[in-house]
């Protein structure tokens, strides 16, 4: 069955057209492999909350739960042979990733609860605006960005036996899952505006000095007011430089690994660069990145994003050592 399994996981990663899975198409086969699997899971659990339109709500908290439990009997070792031959696809690639490279249950279980907290706003179970402050924000990015950094870190690989080392690639992996999270908030204002959902702090006062409210009705305020409103009154930019801070002690924490662990962890980083660079023409453009009616969010071009992999390739020195963008 593991040939299907692969297939059915690799298919997933084709279809989403992500730069995440270009940047781990250079690892070595069991690697690529466990991180193929982890992107499916990552996918399919995203794609529940997101995709609202094509499943009601009950439903698709269902399936959510299944993916808990399913997570749950990895880990407990427990032997299920599920009805849909999907299921038992995507269970037996995490098998091998988490068999082979020690991946911690809770990052999962984390990552899961940021899912329920996506489905929930995104069937309107919930108000729009989530977020009363910047831990709160965090705690959020966390769950759905560093999770997932901290579960690659393992499959990259790291000296398991340095204590050191695992302190200081657990902040990077951290640091960084939150700078990428903070950089998509900002490149995807718009189209999360549109899909009705709001990734943001808003404790920002109007031109009369009152507090801005957010209409619970998504339809009695327009995507330019709300726009002209969060640059002007520089929410988008203080959400960027957090962005850039965390960028900043990522990249100090990967400074301090051995460079056996740097020249491993050269996939995220390859990420990290690419980021960084859609951050620095988001802040280069003053936030003004949505000129033609049909962009959703920011994209680098195909040419910006080569010759960025090309560099890295080369030498990882012109991200570390770059100054900060503000």
């Amino acid at each position: 069955m593991s040939v299907q399994s692969q297939l059915f996981c690799q298919q997933i990663c084709n279809n989403s057209k992500s730069s995440f899975t270009q940047s781990f198409m250079i690892l070595p086969s069991d690697q690529k492999r466990a991180m193929t699997a982890l992107y499916a899971f990552c996918r399919l659990v995203d794609d529940l909350a997101d995709e609202l339109s094509k499943i009601d709500y009950p439903k698709a908290l269902q399936e959510l739960q299944f993916y808990g439990e399913l997570i749950e009997n990895l880990y407990s070792q427990k032997t299920q042979i599920y009805s849909h031959s999907n299921h038992n696809f995507l269970a037996e690639e995490l098998t091998f990733a988490i068999e082979n490279f020690g991946l911690d249950k809770t990052y999962f279980v984390d990552l899961l609860k940021a899912m329920n907290f996506d489905l929930l706003i995104n069937s309107k179970q919930q108000q729009n605006i989530i977020f009363d402050d910047f831990s709160q924000l965090e705690n959020y990015c966390y769950q759905v960005a560093a999770t997932v950094g901290l579960l690659s870190s393992a499959i990259f690989g790291y000296q398991k036996n340095n204590e050191n080392e695992i302190e200081n690639i657990k902040k990077y992996a951290h640091d960084l899952g939150l700078a990428l999270q903070f950089t998509n908030i900002v490149r995807d204002v718009r189209e999360d505006f549109f899909n009705q959902r709001i990734y943001l702090v808003i404790n920002a006062k109007n031109s009369d000095n009152s507090d801005f409210e957010l209409p619970k009705n998504f339809d009695e305020i327009s995507w330019k007011n709300f726009e002209n409103f969060i640059i002007s009154q520089n929410i988008l930019e203080n959400h960027a430089k957090i962005a850039e801070q965390y960028f900043q002690t990522a990249f100090a924490y990967f400074k301090k690994l051995s460079p056996q662990t740097q020249n491993l962890q050269k996939p995220a980083l390859i990420m990290a660069a690419v980021y960084r660079q859609v951050l620095k023409e988001i802040v280069k453009k003053k936030y003004n990145i949505f000129q033609n009616q049909k962009d959703q969010h920011f994209r680098l071009s195909s040419t910006q994003k080569f010759l960025i992999v090309s560099q890295m390739l080369i030498s990882s020195d012109f991200v570390l050592n770059d100054q900060t963008i503000f």
